[in-house]
């Protein structure tokens, strides 16, 4: 079995080849391989079939949805002295085509039956402000509400892959700009081929990415890098893609943005630690579930219920804190 990245990222078990984890309103930008090209305002139906046509142009069954913060996740100071910069996360899913599209009618499914238009964990998190704004799809929601549709949605989330990075910058001194962004990329890319060779042993088909809008063009051109040395060593890594999550065909990177937000709350605890974050039902049972329960024969339609009543436990229960890290 392979070894897992030391303090780069989330570990899992096993290594058979039963799991399987794509992009999902308005106006977004793909730029696969790096060429961009305008897709426009679409339904939920068409997004569905533009997704399988968009998918089918890659020679590869398997991909990774990725989010980072660029002002929060310690992409805004590479030298980790910032505030909230000393541990730079990235955070995501994979999983196959197939698995992807499941994945979307059920995470379109809970945001419907919710009315909220799309997730984005920023505009979720801070619970007084959107409990009292009129303008929020949160307006008037409860705690008990609240935790249902995030348990609901990391009910969905965790039938994929779970993928993250996350590297202490903070006391790394001596090192240029250059060489600690290249370290923080570097170690997502460990953690993917290390899920890869642990879910998908026998894979030989290619592996593409899509990755969260991000407006920090030094991040960009960092991944770039590091993304075409990776593809030297790594003939399985085919393209990458940059999209716009609060489109329809990309349900998946708001997955992605609900892990990475989870994984960043906590990650300078984990790296200190080096002890599991968090041993709450909201995270082995359902966010993360892949790593602790990677056999089991649940739907996402049993999941979802389970989630429902995991919502009715304890603060302490659901999250492993006293208080949810989550906002």
């Amino acid at each position: 079995m392979p070894k897992a990245p030391l303090n780069c990222g989330m570990k899992s078990s096993g290594s058979d080849n039963t799991a399987s984890a794509g992009p999902g309103k308005g106006e977004t930008v793909l730029s696969p391989g790096g060429l961009g090209n305008i897709i426009k305002p679409r339904t939920s139906k068409m997004a569905t079939a533009q997704f399988a046509e968009w998918a089918s142009l890659f020679s590869g069954k398997i991909f990774v949805t990725l989010t980072v913060y660029a002002d929060e996740s310690g992409t805004h100071d590479p030298t980790g002295n910032l505030r909230g910069s000393e541990a730079p996360v990235f955070g995501g899913f994979m999983d196959t085509f197939d698995r992807w599209q499941i994945f979307r009618t059920h995470w379109e499914s809970v945001l419907d039956k919710y009315k909220v238009p799309y997730f984005h964990y920023r505009e979720f998190a801070p619970v007084l402000k959107t409990r009292n704004d009129p303008k929020s799809p949160y307006y008037g929601w409860d705690d008990r509400k609240r935790d249902e549709f995030i348990f609901e949605l990391a009910a969905v989330a965790g039938h994929q892959v779970p993928v993250a990075s996350m590297l202490k910058l903070k006391g790394m001194v001596g090192r240029t700009a250059d060489d600690l962004y290249w370290t923080a990329i570097d170690c997502c890319f460990q953690n993917v081929i290390f899920q890869l060779n642990s879910f998908w042993p026998n894979q030989k088909d290619k592996v593409n990415f899509i990755f969260d809008q991000n407006e920090n063009r030094e991040w960009i051109g960092r991944w770039a890098g590091v993304f075409s040395e990776w593809k030297q060593k790594e003939p399985r890594l085919g393209s990458y893609s940059f999209a716009d999550k609060k489109d329809p065909i990309n349900y998946p990177l708001q997955a992605a943005d609900l892990l990475a937000y989870r994984v960043r709350k906590g990650a300078l605890m984990r790296l200190d630690s080096d002890k599991p974050l968090f041993s709450g039902t909201f995270d082995q049972f359902l966010l993360f579930r892949m790593l602790h329960d990677r056999n089991s024969q649940y739907s996402i339609a049993s999941s979802r219920k389970a989630a429902l009543r995991a919502a009715m436990q304890s603060t302490e229960e659901k999250f492993g804190f006293k208080q949810d890290l989550s906002q």
